[in-house]
């Protein structure tokens, strides 16, 4: 009775171990799986329009000739990452005094032309656009630059004998050449702003004044 009790012992002892090293090698296998399973995560899209919170910052009220800053923060603020070109041929912005537009920026687009930007869930990213205060130019030609004014042109000198009682120091004021006129920069008046991405509108209109 004692021998078979020992058996008994024994053969429960070694189907134990080898339940329990099967166990530890299925578990070992299931692990082993897992680490050599590869995440593979969708690449990023371009971010909709839908998923964008614009917020414009220009001066309320700037001179002649002075132009503007304009300081605008995109939001992503969709569930997922993505991709903004913020680059000059993509987000631009447009100034108009009423039906009339003064300034597409996208026109002559500044350099970088295309800057692509990753922006995650929730995240922002800071863009600067700067206008010269000027009308875009249809062949993109640059700013023209201010030339020094002729010397003023002297008028005739008065013939003191051609009248007695002129006086002979009287002489006529010398006219002054008048300084060329840029032809291209806004005059004075109330404008409006807004923000465009691949020539859709991106903002309303903001108001600023010119004066």
């Amino acid at each position: 009775m004692i021998l078979i009790g020992l058996l008994a012992a024994v053969g429960y002892g070694i189907l134990t171990a080898a339940a329990w090293t099967r166990a530890t090698i299925r578990q070992q296998d299931e692990q082993a799986a897992a680490d050599s399973v590869v995440t593979v995560y969708p690449d990023p899209v371009a971010c909709p329009r839908s998923s964008l919170d614009v917020a414009i910052n220009v001066p309320a009220e700037t001179t002649v000739g002075a132009g503007l800053t304009i300081g605008a923060t995109v939001t992503n603020t969709g569930s997922e990452a993505c991709l903004l070109d913020v680059g000059g041929a993509s987000l631009g912005a447009v100034i108009a005094s009423g039906t009339d537009t003064v300034w597409t920026s996208t026109t002559c687009p500044a350099e970088p032309t295309s800057r692509m930007l990753l922006i995650n869930a929730g995240d922002s990213a800071a863009v600067t656009l700067t206008w010269d205060g000027r009308r875009t130019s249809p062949d993109c030609a640059p700013t023209p630059t201010p030339t020094a004014s002729a010397s003023p042109t002297p008028s005739a000198t008065t013939d003191p004998s051609a009248d007695p009682s002129a006086d002979p120091s009287a002489q006529a004021t010398p006219s002054p050449t008048p300084s060329p006129v840029d032809v291209r920069v806004a005059g004075a008046g109330t404008y409006q702003l807004h923000l465009q991405l691949a020539g859709e509108d991106l903002t309303g209109d903001q108001v600023f004044v010119i004066g």
